[in-house]
């Protein structure tokens, strides 16, 4: 699965006109091989807004582009600066792994933006999936989770949990989190790491047919 992330500045005059973009896009839900798309507004920030959306692979986002290119890009809805946008591939997923059954269950999203310093892929890896994810799994609450490889970018991965509600995720990330970083100690191998606190828009989510 083909994951595609927007990080995107958008200024308050700007916020209505950008949320009425993200309303017209369901027409992505015919689109073959589209799974779903979600987003909202980056806590406690009003002017930054992250996208995450979700396509079976890349040959399917590839012929959407060449047949209907990105109403975010277009010309025509000038709203916001896009900050960055990312690729990646799903290379694990925890709990439920269709995003199509996770929206209609999730009203929070973390994501963790990591770059790792150079050659230390296997060791976060491994740091995912004995200590990391396995404690997600079991957090109540946690609908489900997509860890995701940048393309492009060797040392770089996007984990996306979706939450049932702030509540769960802070619950988490107050009373299970410090421990677990005790355990795995990433400042040793993470670079550079971003964390996104994100209460779904409802109005924003699509889900492929």
């Amino acid at each position: 699965m083909l994951i595609k992330w927007i990080v995107a500045e958008v200024s308050k005059e700007r916020s209505a006109s950008f949320s009425r973009t993200l309303q017209s896009h369901t027409g992505l839900r015919a689109c073959k091989g589209f799974v779903s798309q979600v987003g909202g507004w980056v806590q406690p920030s009003a002017e930054r807004a992250v996208i995450l959306a979700c396509w079976r692979d890349t040959s399917s986002y590839d012929a959407f582009l060449r047949n209907q290119p990105d109403a975010l890009a277009s010309d025509d809805t000038p709203v916001f600066q896009p900050s960055e946008t990312l690729l990646g591939t799903v290379i694990t997923t925890i709990n439920e792994r269709d995003p199509r059954l996770i929206l209609p269950q999730a009203t929070f999203i973390r994501v963790s933006d990591v770059t790792l310093r150079p050659d230390f892929s296997p060791i976060f890896m491994a740091a995912q999936m004995q200590i990391w994810l396995p404690s997600l799994a079991s957090s109540p609450g946690m609908i489900g989770a997509l860890l995701s490889r940048i393309t492009g970018h060797k040392e770089r991965f996007l984990l996306a949990a979706f939450w049932r509600d702030a509540a769960s995720c802070d619950v988490f990330r107050n009373e299970v989190y410090p421990a677990l970083y005790e355990r795995a100690n990433p400042s040793d191998y993470i670079q550079q790491l971003t964390v996104y606190l994100v209460p779904i828009e409802s109005d924003w989510a699509v889900v492929g047919e």
